[in-house]
């Protein structure tokens, strides 16, 4: 929104996924990623939206590290 956009200094670039909670002791945890992270990039695709990320997160094979931008 365009609320979380200013409260994280981003203007009105709001492109990306921001994410809001994370999963104690899960995968996206033990990788590193948290609360506020804003993804842009799965693996080099942008991401520009929710459906974006669960469509190539779901792609991704069981155990394949994502990297993440």
């Amino acid at each position: 929104t365009d609320e979380d956009a200013a409260r994280l200094g981003r203007g009105d670039n709001l492109s990306g996924v921001l994410v809001r909670d994370v999963a104690e002791d899960g995968p996206a945890q033990r990788a590193g990623l948290k609360a506020d992270d804003i993804v842009l990039r799965i693996n080099g695709a942008p991401i520009e939206d929710p459906v974006d990320m669960s469509r190539i997160i779901g792609k991704t094979m069981a155990g394949k590290t994502a990297r993440m931008d």
